[in-house]
């Protein structure tokens, strides 16, 4: 049985590729329409922060990043009664799916 013919161009109903991690702008974009202020270091990471501080997210570019630490960072401030916590995403994670996940969390009812 022969192998299926491989195409050069996609089909039709072919999904976009993920977008790779290093294109901050698609959830900084997402921040600022939600009033978040954002500071771009000397080194090119990015910070920014909830209006109240609650939520910080970070975006650490290659030449900053430490050894096992994700490009984008997401961490929750704690409070007497509940607990902070951090979120290191991987440096492969496309940056579509950190700006959904911050969607999500934005829109929640349950936002920390």
């Amino acid at each position: 049985m022969p192998a299926p013919a491989l195409s050069a161009s996609p089909p039709d109903d072919a999904r976009s590729l993920l977008v790779c991690s290093g294109e901050p702008y698609l959830v900084t974009d997402l921040l600022t329409a939600h009033d978040w202020p954002i500071v771009i270091d000397h080194q090119a990471a990015i910070h920014a922060a909830r209006p109240d501080g609650g939520l910080y997210l970070g975006y650490l570019p290659d030449s900053n990043r430490d050894a096992g630490s994700g490009r984008w960072l997401l961490a929750a401030c704690g409070t007497a009664e509940q607990r902070g916590w951090t979120l290191p995403f991987p440096p492969q994670t496309p940056s579509s799916c950190v700006a959904a996940f911050v969607r999500a969390l934005l829109t929640s009812e349950a936002t920390p």
